[in-house]
């Protein structure tokens, strides 16, 4: 047998003989290639990766790792193209792996006894591929079954220790080869059993490799028999394509050339036998596996353990000592965060406990942190937390995590779940495991993240649902939730969630698993709390408790309208500068955000003046100083609308390669003058590593309304500035922009004509105007704008939102309605004649008002007829395209209770308490024969 591992059985080769094996297989492969023989390909690939297994488990010193690995993967590269080779994708990835494991300090034989002789009962020695015991016998009678698995949990601790690169699949095929080789075929089977389904498929495929040995080598029959039967098993559908492929592969060569094959068999083989088949016994076709065979015939390899009593007393390795180390690392990560960011920090600084609520719509507010305590003590796995902008959602979720983190004690053992707070804007899902990729940007090694998925509970509390691209997916499945062993907390603002969404936050099948709650609007007795503790920490002259209250209880609009903690801070910053007494004006939300981003530059500008600059720095601010918030202003709406077209909240510069999204950045990102810089640092923005966004998602929703239209505004012709923003982007999803043009249009009559211009230049088919007209519609529509009796004919709106419009004999006959959503809408007598209606959502489905009541109904197969059975005994057919009735089937004496298509949808059964079952002929509506003699329903 070819570098049969078994065989190898002492230790005399040198590193030479090693590299120069290697070396002589690798200028074979490359003959192969050239000659595009697959067969060969296939079984030098096999013996190489037998041989740096050796190289492994020997651990040969003073290798030449680039004089290896440079090589080899060189000639592997040859054969990477999947499409092309698919047979030799299994192979090739695995010569990967054992080439990961050659670099170690501590011989594997050492490392791997000193583990596992605690859990075999105190052995002496181990006899694992060069490894001895005092018997075999001894160590087959001493081995406990039930401590398998330990024992396997250790032996992968030995490969994966200081060897990040190595896959955690390799070290478990690696136990696999230990037990085979003690003939220990029963914990083979065992092994396999435990939780196989959750396998990677590399790992499955290399299961298949050792069954085919085991039934190629083995003389018992059952052992034989029993690795066919598994294989078998791997050709399911339970698993992945290429595991089932590899699988009947495996069978097919196994059902071909058993026992030994003739040259006119491998002719018939998709591709050759692995390197340990008794086919390359007795007759290689291959000269350099002949020479390989004769060389591993005078040598053979012993391993020296005498230093093996003096590791069997060292403690036992424990993974979860390493394991409370990387919790340790999250734990300080997330805790260094808050305290570096000056909006979270301030945020948590005024923190004070939310109250909650069952529905959008309940009276009864609770406490909201008893709540989510009592979920992470239930059998619920999700908890959605719901609330509008600015409701504090952010900052609950970041002091749970830092609360749930202050119970967890450094380096614990202590099993308690482990919280994760994960911005989702910072880390957007991907269709992956989410948590796995949130931990690799945090510089986790692939075998810890397998390691925490698989001993560690979690608390994951994700923040933003709301501001991800991808909402309508199921989400909990799609981002590979399921295979964490954690409950779940996700915060969104109500008005992004779709129809049904409570599926897309369960397994499938799941009905139970979800507890939702919102966040209450701030309390008359919370905000007092909040002032409170607002002017303790930032005193303002002639400003105390009393006189903000008063403020706020003289502007009743302003008061309802900051019950959110970002808004109440706003607004406690703005109001000692605006002069309250002398407004004649009510104090809007949006009114508030102009103060609050004017006051920021103005603060910005001071600021500079008493910041040391050099002297490009100083000549680029005095240049900008007449105009500075003015071109800060246009500075960031303009980064405000890139976000928002890019429909993320996150500005990425990736500077290795260059690469800068949305790309409208790259003049403040990338090699900016002194300018722009300027004007970047003074932005309200966070800056996190390579990612940038405002200091909240609202800042960046107002300047784009305040884009569309600022404080003051002046009309234009949309003719003549189709490059508008309102023309570049659709609004209709975007409620909190919306809400901020809706303020505009009661600000400013100007602006409501304007939109109305835009409505009207749409009229023009050749007009590229229908995203602003669509906008236009929308906002006026929410502004309480009544369209009734208008002329709206040929106006294109398509994606508009006209929910509670007010339509009533409008005249839109040939307008472009297309995925307009009516919902709710008043359309008494409007003319719709010609009209493009494709898509139109109405927030409801067309009913049928029937003369008697609805006893059962049933489509055809097709779904083009629905029959209705009716109380009357008659049964009604009609066009579900148009929902015209097509038929009036008569006959019975009493009530329909049932109908039913046939499969062909040629007839119709129906049962009536006449005691009688009809067939009615669907082509010409006629009665067929008559099933009598029932006694009862």
């Amino acid at each position: 047998m070819v570098l049969h591992r078994t065989n190898l059985t002492e230790d005399r080769h040198s590193t030479g003989d090693y590299v120069q094996l290697l070396q002589a297989l690798l200028g074979s492969l490359e003959k192969i290639h050239a000659d595009q023989n697959l067969e060969q390909a296939r079984a030098v690939l096999d013996a190489i990766a037998l041989l740096l297994d050796q190289m492994v488990y020997l651990q040969v010193k003073e290798i030449d790792r680039v004089g290896i690995e440079a090589p080899l993967k060189t000639a592997l590269n040859r054969f990477v193209d999947q499409k092309k080779y698919p047979e030799l994708a299994w192979p090739i990835q695995y010569i990967q792996q054992a080439l990961a494991r050659l670099p170690n300090d501590e011989r594997f034989s050492e490392a791997l006894v000193r583990r596992l002789l605690p859990i075999l009962g105190g052995l002496s020695y181990l006899t694992a591929f060069g490894v001895k015991i005092a018997s075999a016998e001894a160590f087959l009678s001493g081995f406990e079954p039930d401590k398998l698995w330990e024992a396997y949990q250790c032996f992968k601790d030995v490969f994966e220790i200081g060897n990040p690169r190595c896959a955690s699949w390799y070290g478990e095929l690696r136990f696999i080869d230990v037990l085979i080789g003690l003939g220990r075929l029963d914990l083979v089977g065992t092994l396999l059993e435990k939780d196989w389904e959750k396998r990677e498929a590399p790992f499955l495929q290399g299961v298949c490799d050792r069954l085919e040995r085991i039934a190629c080598v083995q003389q018992d029959p059952s052992a034989r028999d029993s690795a066919l039967r598994l294989l078998k098993g791997f050709e399911a559908d339970t698993w992945t394509q290429d595991v089932q492929r590899y699988a009947r592969q495996t069978r097919h060569r196994l059902a071909l050339i058993w026992p030994t094959p003739d040259i006119e068999a491998m002719a018939r083989l998709d591709e050759a036998p692995a390197a340990w088949h008794p086919f390359w016994q007795s007759n290689p076709s291959n000269p350099i596996l002949k020479a390989v065979q004769e060389k591993s015939r005078r040598h053979a390899y012993i391993n020296q353990l005498q230093a093996l009593t003096l590791h069997a007393t060292m403690a036992r390795h424990q993974p979860l000592v390493q394991l409370g180390d990387s919790v340790d690392r999250l734990k300080t990560a997330y805790l260094t965060t808050l305290k570096e960011i000056d909006t979270i920090k301030n945020a948590l600084a005024h923190y004070i406990a939310p109250e909650g609520l069952e529905s959008a719509h309940a009276t009864e507010r609770f406490t909201l942190m008893d709540k989510v305590e009592a979920f992470l003590q239930s059998d619920k796995k999700v908890l959605l937390l719901l609330g509008e902008a600015g409701s504090g959602k952010s900052t609950f979720g970041r002091y749970l995590a830092r609360q749930l983190w202050k119970t967890i004690p450094p380096s614990t053992q202590e099993e308690r779940p482990v919280p994760l707070f994960i911005a989702l804007a910072d880390c957007p899902p991907s269709g992956g495991d989410l948590v796995e990729h949130y931990l690799l940007d945090q510089k986790f090694k692939p075998e810890t993240i397998d390691q925490l998925r698989e001993q560690k509970q979690f608390i994951l509390i994700l923040d933003g649902f709301d501001e991800i691209k991808d909402r309508t997916q199921a989400f909990y499945t799609r981002n590979r939730l399921d295979r964490w062993n954690a409950q779940v907390i996700i915060s969104s603002r109500p008005e992004y969630l779709e129809e049904g969404y409570r599926s897309q936050f369960q397994e499938r099948g799941e009905f139970n698993t979800l507890q939702e709650y919102w966040l209450a609007p701030v309390s008359d007795d919370w905000v007092t709390r909040y002032i409170k503790m607002y002017c303790a920490q930032h005193p303002v002259a002639d400003w105390d408790v009393d006189r903000y209250e008063a403020a706020l209880n003289a502007l009743p609009t302003l008061k309802e309208m900051i019950r959110r903690p970002f808004l109440l801070r706003m607004a406690l910053e703005v109001l000692p500068i605006l002069n309250t007494e002398r407004q004649k004006t009510p104090l809007t939300r949006i009114a508030l955000y102009d103060q609050f981003i004017s006051l920021w530059w103005e603060r910005s500008l001071e600021r500079l003046q008493h910041i040391e600059l050099n002297v490009e720095e100083e000549k680029a601010l005095r240049k900008l100083k007449p105009h500075f918030s003015a071109k800060g202003l246009r500075t960031s709406q303009e980064m405000a609308i890139a976000l928002t077209k890019a429909k993320t909240i996150n500005a990425i510069y990736e500077t290795e390669n260059g690469q800068i999204q949305p790309e409208a950045w790259r003049p403040y990102l990338e090699n900016p003058t002194e300018g722009a810089r300027l004007l970047l640092f003074n932005t309200p923005l966070i800056r996190q590593n390579n990612h940038y966004r405002f200091l909240h998602k609202s800042i960046q929703d107002y300047l784009v309304a305040r884009a569309i239209c600022g404080p003051q505004f002046t009309h234009f012709d949309p003719h003549t500035r189709i490059e508008a923003v309102l023309n570049q982007l659709s609004l209709v999803d975007e409620a909190l922009i919306l809400d901020f043009l809706v303020e505009r249009v009661k600000q400013h009559l100007a602006f409501e004509e304007h939109l109305h211009a835009w409505i009207e230049a749409s009229k023009n088919p050749n007009a590229p105007v229908t995203v602003g007209a669509a906008n236009a519609i929308t906002i006026l529509v929410r502004a309480g704008i009544q369209f009734n009796e208008m002329d709206l004919r040929g106006i294109r709106i398509p994606g508009a939102d006209l929910s509670f419009g007010m339509f009533d004999s409008a005249q839109l006959q040939g307008a472009d309605l297309r995925k307009v959503t009516l919902r709710a809408s008043w359309l008494r007598q409007a003319n719709l004649s010609g009209a493009q209606m494709a898509g139109v959502q109405f927030g409801e489905w067309a009913y049928l008002e029937e003369e008697s009541a609805v006893r059962s109904c049933a489509y055809s197969s097709d779904g083009k007829n629905c029959a209705i059975g009716l109380q009357r005994g008659v049964i009604h057919v009609y066009d579900t395209l148009s929902w015209a009735k097509i038929r009036t089937l008569t006959g019975h004496a009493s009530e329909v209770m049932s109908v039913v298509y046939s499969p062909s949808g040629e007839q119709i059964a129906s049962g009536s308490k006449d005691k009688t079952v009809r067939l009615w002929d669907m082509q010409t509506g006629e009665p067929g024969p008559i099933l009598a003699g029932h006694t009862g329903l």
